[in-house]
């Protein structure tokens, strides 16, 4: 029937995806260890290495991303519903706003706090140089679970499976390429293309579809909130520092966008 045609030309895209993705992460790990067997890393500092990547700084660096992906998941419905109406730019701007606030938070703890965030969740500090390289690149991909939720709602989800595919290739090539030459760094440079291409890839894809005006007064407003709180962090660098800190930078987001954008409203279905 057509309903049927309807829901496997949808499902269908995101299914390969996540074939993709999953052969992807089968793959990365061979690649990995063979390139550094060829050039007579040993085993084992290959394994403390990847497991200082893998295990330790990237759980670390995505630990609030699944907040974004809840939140785009509820979204998804209202998003798809709204579509052709100017509430859409005020359910795209919280969306926003609430990615930026995490993002944000994440990063100034990745960024100036690795040490004490590993000690604290793994009681091993060994991957905070890793924790710091990364940070700015993976944050990108916070934004990655929105562009998905509106290519879904406007059914585009081939463009999904094309970004993926695209971004996978490269990455694994980038691994056969610059581990060869770079070793380590070259292992983490092919973590970085791979994650800010995928974030382009997606904006790209994404950006016709994007309805959203955000006044110039609140882009200041908030670039210039997260400056301060980032500065601060950086001056007085300590945890009571940073508790404080991020209680401040919360209620100045919620009184100045949240509580004056009156008419965002991501329950309103």
């Amino acid at each position: 029937t057509g309903f049927e045609k309807n829901i496997l030309k949808q499902a269908t895209p995101l299914t390969l995806e996540q074939m993709t993705m999953t052969i992807t992460a089968y793959l990365e790990p061979l690649l990995f260890y063979y390139i550094m067997s060829q050039n007579n890393i040993d085993i084992y500092t290959s394994t403390i290495f990847y497991t200082q990547v893998t295990a330790y700084a990237i759980p670390l660096l995505i630990f609030t991303k699944f907040i974004i992906i809840s939140i785009c998941k509820y979204a998804f419905p209202i998003i798809t519903k709204n579509q052709n109406n100017d509430h859409l730019n005020y359910i795209l701007k919280t969306l926003i706003i609430i990615t930026l606030f995490i993002i944000t938070i994440n990063f100034v703890v990745c960024m100036f706090y690795p040490k004490l965030a590993l000690t604290f969740l793994y009681k091993d500090s060994s991957s905070t140089s890793i924790v710091k390289s990364l940070s700015l690149f993976i944050m990108l991909s916070f934004f990655n679970p929105i562009f998905i939720t509106i290519l879904e709602s406007f059914k585009k989800e081939k463009r999904i499976l094309i970004s993926t595919l695209i971004s996978s290739l490269i990455f694994l090539i980038s691994i056969i390429v610059f581990t060869n030459f770079y070793y380590e760094k070259g292992y983490l440079l092919s973590i970085k293309i791979a994650y800010m291409l995928k974030f382009l890839l997606l904006l790209i894809n994404t950006y016709p579809y994007i309805k959203i005006s955000i006044k110039s007064k609140e882009i200041i407003s908030i670039i210039l909130i997260i400056f301060i709180y980032s500065i601060i962090n950086i001056i007085f660098s300590h945890i009571i520092t940073l508790i404080l800190s991020t209680i401040l930078y919360s209620f100045l987001i919620l009184y100045l966008f949240l509580k004056k954008n009156k008419n965002i409203n991501l329950l309103k279905k």
